[in-house]
């Protein structure tokens, strides 16, 4: 099987997250891979990432991506809470950073309460 820079992108991102959280339940939807701590709730009050290509390019968003400190600017996005960081290649993939932000997601709750790990 020949993968795509972006499918391989797509397992790289799946890899890194379930190192940074492996708590995390994946499922498909969305027309992408969702990542949620379902003691937390669902896929959106318990939302840690998710994982979709969007054109040529993959996303890593975040739900509840304006709670997140990013000290790197990675996080793009004008909506209400949602934020995400888009990926080209894996060359673009700067990997202590996303897992900086998967693991604050884990821990970052709406609502100003965080998770105790």
């Amino acid at each position: 099987m020949n993968l795509s820079d972006s499918q391989r992108l797509v397992e790289a991102l799946r890899i890194l997250v379930r190192e940074a959280a492996p708590e995390a339940i994946e499922s498909e939807v969305w027309d992408g891979l969702s990542y949620h701590l379902p003691e937390l709730g669902g896929r959106v009050k318990g939302a840690v990432c998710q994982i979709a290509m969007k054109g040529e390019e993959v996303e890593l968003g975040f739900i509840h991506g304006v709670l997140l400190s990013d000290p790197q600017g990675l996080l793009r996005g004008e909506g209400k809470s949602k934020r995400h960081v888009r990926l080209a290649s894996l060359s673009h993939l700067p990997d202590q950073a996303l897992v900086d932000l998967i693991r604050a997601a884990v821990v970052t709750r709406p609502g100003g309460s965080d998770r105790k790990t």
